[in-house]
């Protein structure tokens, strides 16, 4: 039988470079701010979810992947709804910023945020979730 651990062990590392990819692409969004070619209002919002992303999102994402590993459900629910988070954000990077030279790693973003969410669904064990309440 596997351990919750070993079920896991993909997901982790693709989370893993999921962080790493998210600060890139949110301190690159913020140390090159020309390569934003949309209006002014619509630079505004990209900075600030640059910034949002930077402080907030990327270590709540692997506070929730430290603390699913130690075995918490509220750690495991807050993973899946921080990957949920991920995927939904670069979509709106991915599809609604001006084509620049970060569109390869919105794109990175959308497929290991996508993936990821998937494989962690997919290998919950859902009557284990519900005990835990």
């Amino acid at each position: 039988m596997q351990t919750a651990r070993t079920t896991l062990r993909t997901p982790y590392l693709l989370t893993t470079a999921l962080a790493l990819v998210m600060a890139l692409q949110a301190a690159l969004g913020l140390v090159f701010q020309a390569q934003y070619r949309d209006a002014d209002w619509i630079i505004a919002t990209w900075f600030g979810n640059d910034w949002f992303t930077l402080v907030v999102a990327v270590p709540m994402l692997v506070i929730a992947l430290v603390l699913a590993g130690r075995g918490s459900i509220r750690g495991l629910l807050l993973w899946a709804g921080m990957l949920a988070y991920g995927a939904y954000n670069c979509a709106y990077y991915l599809f609604g910023a001006a084509l620049n030279v970060s569109f390869p790693l919105y794109a990175l973003t959308c497929v290991l945020s996508s993936v990821t969410l998937i494989l962690v669904l997919s290998r919950t064990e859902v009557e284990g979730v519900a005990a835990g309440f």
